[in-house]
């Protein structure tokens, strides 16, 4: 079996797709996703807390499509796997999951701000 490349952590391709040359509406996108994400990344944590496999599957579904359509595919991919664990009631595994999402929302933050500062 041939080994997948790493996701990327940021595809500014992906934003680009959706926001065109509009830098305003790209800053928007990026300032109502780190917003959303910060949120649902919180809901995720607390659902981990309280073994609320249900609310852990609907909030990681949730960041999880908002991850993918600006282009935060890492984060994404760890969202996919937090969602597929509550899915499956797999919560002994989620502690460890919910802080690779964190991870990878801690190495995607800086990368959006400063994309979106430059727009």
């Amino acid at each position: 079996m041939v080994p997948q490349p790493p996701e990327a952590v940021f595809d500014t391709g992906r934003l680009d797709d959706i926001a065109g040359d509009d830098a305003d509406f790209r800053r928007e996108l990026l300032d109502e996703f780190l917003d959303v994400a910060a949120d649902l990344l919180s809901r995720i944590e607390a659902s981990v807390a309280v073994r609320d496999a249900a609310a852990l599957a609907a909030a990681s579904h949730s960041l999880k499509g908002s991850a993918r359509t600006v282009g935060a595919d890492a984060f994404g991919a760890a969202c996919a796997e937090l969602e597929r664990l509550g899915r499956e009631g797999r919560l002994e595994a989620t502690l460890d999951a919910a802080a690779r999402a964190r991870d990878e929302f801690v190495r995607l933050e800086p990368l959006l701000r400063r994309y979106a500062a430059g727009a």
